[in-house]
């Protein structure tokens, strides 16, 4: 569906240039002002860019302060960044049925069989450092 959009809008945009209609516009030959969206997958760009534009997303200084106050909570206790670990692969496994097989797959925190599954899913365990 979006090759095809994709393929007609590129179409449209040659067509376009072949008659001249991108020669005199205003901004013609000045630097774009585009935000740095490199960080956010192009997946998401639009969206991101339609949260940021309507205000409902933080500044950069702001969202860094919230990240750090975040990985200061990690746990420090092997066990605990274990289960950590797990809980974040099972997310990355639920992201990629969905994206591969079109349908949901999620195991809730408040399901009394998430523990199971949690504890079930294998990960590296990286040696400490000492």
């Amino acid at each position: 569906m979006f090759k095809a959009i994709a393929m007609v809008a590129e179409e449209r945009i040659r067509t376009a240039m072949e008659r001249g209609e991108f020669d005199n516009l205003s901004c013609a030959g000045q630097p774009l002002d585009l935000d740095d969206d490199a960080h956010v997958p192009p997946e998401l760009r639009m969206a991101y860019r339609l949260l940021k534009n309507g205000g409902y997303l933080d500044d950069d200084a702001r969202l860094e302060r919230e990240i750090s106050d975040v990985e200061s909570l990690m746990p420090r206790d092997g066990a605990e960044r274990t289960k950590l670990r797990q809980m974040r692969k099972l997310q990355v496994i639920e992201s990629r049925f969905q994206d591969r097989a079109g349908r949901c797959l999620r195991v809730k925190d408040d399901d009394p069989y998430y523990e199971q599954v949690v504890d079930a899913v294998s990960v590296n365990i990286p040696k400490e450092r000492p």
